[in-house]
């Protein structure tokens, strides 16, 4: 893979996980127990912190190496 593409794949993870954790942040509100939704979109934010890290640093580290 080429640079670009492993920028282009790192940036899209991370634009998934904040857009995810700012639907969270909505969905969820003031109550004291959010609601399924926003506890999926809690999880999705949190594959795409997993998919921008490991993805990321691996795809780096093929590249550099």
């Amino acid at each position: 893979m080429d640079t670009r593409a492993i920028v282009i794949t790192f940036v899209v993870a991370c634009c998934v996980m904040v857009g995810a954790f700012v639907a969270h942040g909505r969905l969820a509100g003031t109550g004291e127990r959010p609601g399924c939704i926003s506890m999926i979109a809690f999880v999705i934010g949190w594959l795409g912190v997993l998919l921008a890290v490991i993805t990321g640093l691996f795809l780096l580290g093929l590249r550099a190496g």
